[in-house]
C-alpha cells in the first residue's frame, strides 16, 4: 500500500508515512479498488500539492 502513496511523490515523510499507516489500517475493511480510490484522492495530485504545499507553509 505504500505504493499507491509513493507514486505521488510526497516530499515531507511524516506526511507519507501518516497516509501509508491510515491506508494500512483502513485497507482491512476495503476491497483493493476502494483503497487505490482511497490513496489517490489522500496522496494524489491535488491533495499532494495541498499536502505539500501546506508544509512548506508551516515549516517557515
Amino acid at each position: 500500500m505504500a505504493e499507491m502513496v509513493d507514486r505521488h511523490q510526497l516530499r515531507n515523510i511524516e506526511i507519507r508515512d501518516l497516509l501509508v499507516d491510515y491506508i494500512i489500517r483502513r485497507g482491512t475493511e476495503l476491497d483493493y479498488a476502494s483503497v487505490k480510490n482511497l490513496a489517490r484522492k489522500l496522496a494524489g495530485t491535488r491533495s499532494g500539492r495541498s499536502w505539500n504545499r501546506s508544509i512548506l507553509i508551516s515549516d517557515t
